[in-house]
């Protein structure tokens, strides 16, 4: 009975763990944080063989950008766009532009991309986690994922709780009868 206590309790705190860190990931990868950390989920295959897709990548935002340097930017058309792709060149000037490519294509980006639009520096891939993280923002991936978990735990929390009270209740129970035959 203590080996499974053991193990449902270990069990729980991976998903707690696993909870608190997905969350973590969702929320620097939608806002501005004082890490100046974003994350980001690798949907097409621009940049292989030097991140995969699927890979899950971690950028920082810096003011100092060199050629070779694999940046994150906002895409032209919508802000919801990112795009990942190294620097191949640096148009110098009062507001620098950076002209981008990826690694698995053969002509730069047409459009030079002015330094506001630049989210960041890639300072680390994942592969594989990006699929984790994109299916965690879909509606089904946020209830599997998060909302599923999240009430198991609640649920575990509530019992242990109530376990408590009951104990508590049984001790104190006790002491009254003790103290009555006293």
């Amino acid at each position: 009975m203590k080996k499974i206590k053991v193990i449902l309790s270990v069990f729980y705190w991976l998903i707690f763990l696993f909870l608190v860190g997905l969350a973590a990931i969702l929320s620097l990868s939608r806002f501005n944080n004082p890490l100046k950390l974003r994350f980001f989920s690798v949907q097409s295959g621009s940049m292989a063989p030097t991140i995969p897709v699927g890979s899950l990548i971690v950028v920082r935002s810096t003011n100092d950008y060199q050629i070779n340097d694999i940046v994150s930017v906002r895409g032209g058309r919508n802000d919801q766009e990112v795009v990942t792709h190294r620097i191949v060149d640096i148009i110098s000037g009062e507001r620098p532009k950076y002209q981008l490519k990826g690694d698995a294509n053969e002509n730069p980006d047409p459009e030079l991309v002015p330094a506001r639009r630049v989210i960041g520096k890639l300072i680390i891939t994942l592969p594989y986690l990006g699929y984790l993280i994109a299916f965690a923002q879909t509606p089904q991936g946020f209830i599997i994922l998060l909302v599923v978990p999240g009430v198991i735990l609640l649920y575990s929390e509530i019992n242990r709780l109530k376990e408590a009270l009951l104990e508590f209740l049984s001790l104190r129970k006790q002491k009254r009868k003790d103290g009555k035959k006293g």
